[in-house]
């Protein structure tokens, strides 16, 4: 008899289209992981009839649940339709799959300029105030720098006017490239089903309606960036054959991971500007969609998943420096923008922002002799009902930056 063990468990998903069902056609995707707890549950309760035996006579399933997690290391493309999922919305890509046109450029300190006029999916105009994006093949400076969209002066078709805080070098550019794909929340809540193939023993557990709960990403100084993604789904059934449509499944990404370090795009911005003379030492993301299962009779398993209110934070753990790190924003109640990024070495990554946010626990003790005084900020999101383009009114965005991702 073969004993299995965890080192041979590949799990792959595949997005449903009614929840809790399994599609017949289509392709599955393998997906990284390192480690998961996905799980059935059944509640079942016990007779409480009365007999002379004083004995139980029935244990009745009177409830169903699949939910569990996937931990994972952070790589490009790899978890961004989980990202949508989380998000409850799909990426918008630049050009195509996040890759436009090839333009002739001119950079100066504060502007990006196509020689001619730019069109389509490829349009400067479809860039958003304060998208952030890269440009790569222009042989100067500027390729693979993160550069943001300015929040006050819209693109043209020929011009890009950038954000103060991230200045081009100046220089030209044949045959230049910009790079983006921006993702913010929304409500088209989807569902997966999730395979867990057990391979040294051909067994196969299916897990359904899974629909994205939660998300979680920690960056360190001295790490790679880790995360979960949480679900909670309707059912679950076990076979020694796949419940994927037939097919070979889609391989997983061949990304490097990502660290607290990686990537020459590594930075904290709050207020609008990168920080300076503020370094932090660990940074926590947290995004919950507070589902519910929805039960009723005749349904084993929930017939529905409700959507909940979007709870989004940051946890920052930075050494306490001059200028006190954000006390008075903290005091006076003050909201900002604060954004993180996350890049590998080959300048593929994230932005991950929040156009609202406001400190809402602040704490910086002197615990002992002979160590770092050191700040902790919760940070909370906010729907940015102020901003004046109503498309922008988020609570979070997820800017892609790198290679051409098909969806």
């Amino acid at each position: 008899m073969t004993l299995a063990s965890t080192s041979r468990v590949q799990v792959r998903y595949i997005k449903e289209t009614t929840l809790g069902t399994t599609p017949a056609v289509g392709t599955a995707k393998n997906l990284r992981i390192t480690g998961e707890s996905l799980t059935f549950a059944l509640t079942k309760e016990t007779s409480q009839e009365l007999n002379a035996y004083r004995a139980a006579t029935s244990v009745v399933p009177t409830q169903a649940e699949a939910s569990g997690s996937l931990n994972f290391e952070l790589s490009y493309a790899e978890y961004d339709p989980l990202l949508e999922g989380i998000l409850q919305n799909t990426f918008t890509a630049f050009g195509t799959n996040g890759v436009g046109t090839a333009f002739n450029a001119t950079f100066t300190a504060t502007t990006i300029t196509a020689s001619a006029a730019t069109t389509g999916s490829s349009a400067f105009t479809t860039l958003k105030a304060g998208q952030w994006f890269t440009v790569r093949d222009s042989n100067t400076a500027n390729d693979n720098r993160l550069f943001r969209v300015s929040k006050t002066i819209a693109p043209t078709s020929t011009v890009i006017t950038l954000d103060p805080g991230t200045p081009a070098a100046v220089g030209t550019g044949a045959a230049t490239k910009l790079h983006a794909a921006r993702l913010s929340n929304g409500t088209l809540q989807p569902s997966f089903s999730i395979e867990r193939e057990v391979n040294d023993v051909g067994e196969f557990f299916v897990y359904r309606g899974m629909t994205p709960s939660s998300m979680s990403l920690e960056i360190a100084s001295d790490a790679l960036i880790t995360g979960e993604f949480a679900f909670m789904g309707t059912g679950s059934n076990q076979a020694s054959t796949s419940f994927m449509p037939a097919g070979v499944p889609t391989a997983s990404k061949a990304y490097d991971i990502m660290s607290g370090v990686s990537g020459t795009s590594c930075a904290l911005w709050a207020k609008g500007a990168p920080l300076t003379g503020t370094f932090v030492t660990s940074l926590s993301m947290s995004y919950d969609n507070a589902l519910r299962a929805q039960n009723a009779i005749c349904a084993l398993g929930a017939v529905g998943i409700g959507s909940g209110t979007i709870e989004a934070t940051f946890s920052i753990e930075a050494y306490f420096s001059s200028g006190a790190m954000f006390y008075q924003e903290f005091r006076k109640n003050e909201n900002m923008e604060i954004a993180f990024t996350a890049f590998d070495g080959s300048g593929n990554g994230y932005v991950f922002t929040l156009p609202k946010a406001n400190i809402s626990s602040y704490d910086a003790p002197a615990n002992g002799k002979d160590e770092d005084l050191m700040v902790s900020l919760e940070v909370t999101a906010l729907l940015d009902l102020g901003n004046i383009t109503p498309e922008l009114r988020k609570v979070m965005f997820i800017d892609r930056l790198g290679d051409a991702v098909a969806p």
